[in-house]
């Protein structure tokens, strides 16, 4: 709450053009009088230290996703006025942090609360864009938007999972796997044999070198 309330108030100083120091001392603290125990001045927390907190301390509640996109977003905005401000966290606590907040929006995905699922894979997946996560997230969210038939959505995921993981990707043969899985779904489950088509074709086009490459061909060719 304190960190979103900096955030808001130093967003407002900056669109009426006003004090940039005072809307900077908002997003990262301020130099204090006191000194810590290496003599140099402390610093007050700002939003981006309040966000990072909640980020990294606590990635298993709601609040934690939001958080760290909210800080993220604070970096950027500091970026911007001059100030590289770098929260170093530990690689193995990040993993816990990714792993929680995945594990938050496939808990609903497997409940089928549908909507809640893709409001939460959205979030968690702006700030972890990459790796064996992140494409089941893609798969699952597209599988989100065809259940709220969310057409144009759901496409856009598919494209998107295709581009990004397909060619060279270290995740090549795991993204391909969903993106057969989606495949299949169209066709089997949800009867949109276009949609199963469409899926296929981007499974050939960005996938050349995947191990069910061969197969998949073949299938094709015999029907």
């Amino acid at each position: 709450l304190m960190g979103v309330m900096l955030e808001d108030e130093a967003e407002k100083i900056l669109a009426a053009n006003g004090d940039k120091n005072q809307a900077i001392a908002l997003l990262s603290g301020k130099e204090l009088t006191l000194k810590g125990k290496d003599g140099k001045p402390l610093r007050s927390a700002g939003a981006l230290q309040h966000l990072m907190t909640v980020f990294v301390n606590y990635p298993f509640t709601s609040w934690a996703p939001d958080a760290g996109i909210r800080g993220k977003k604070v970096q950027e905005t500091l970026k911007k006025l001059g100030v590289e401000v770098n929260i170093k966290v530990d690689p193995e606590q990040m993993t816990k942090i990714e792993k929680a907040a995945f594990g938050e929006a496939h808990s609903l995905f497997n409940q089928q609360q549908f909507v809640q699922a893709a409001d939460s894979y959205v979030r968690v997946l702006n700030l972890f864009p990459d790796g064996e996560a992140c494409v089941l997230g893609l798969s699952e969210l597209a599988t989100c938007y065809v259940e709220m038939k969310e057409d144009l959505f759901a496409d856009m995921v598919v494209h998107h999972l295709a581009q990004r993981f397909g060619g060279n990707s270290p995740v090549m043969t795991r993204a391909g796997d969903q993106l057969l899985r989606l495949a299949i779904m169209y066709k089997e489950e949800k009867k949109m044999p276009d949609k199963s088509e469409a899926a296929y074709q981007l499974f050939f086009t960005y996938f050349p070198k995947h191990s069910r490459i061969a197969g998949t061909l073949y299938m094709f060719g015999e029907q």
